[in-house]
């Protein structure tokens, strides 16, 4: 810190500044994904497979019924 840096509006009062390394910042904090799914996320998820599955299933017998149209 600069002289300049340190204003204290009550005279009298003491310079304070910390000791180096006062402030220690930890190293390697990032973000870590999840790998374990909210339930929310599971109950959403098989509600789009069943329907998924669903919609496939008609797809193909919409499919079987015009070849076998042909």
């Amino acid at each position: 810190m600069e002289e300049s840096d340190a204003v204290f509006p009550i005279l009298g009062h003491p310079v304070m500044r910390p000791n180096a390394g006062f402030v220690e910042l930890p190293v390697g904090l990032g973000f870590w994904a999840s790998i374990v799914p909210l339930p929310e996320h599971t109950a959403v998820w098989a509600m789009n497979r069943t329907a998924d599955e669903k919609r496939k299933k008609e797809k193909d017998n919409k499919k079987a019924w015009r070849w076998a149209k042909q």
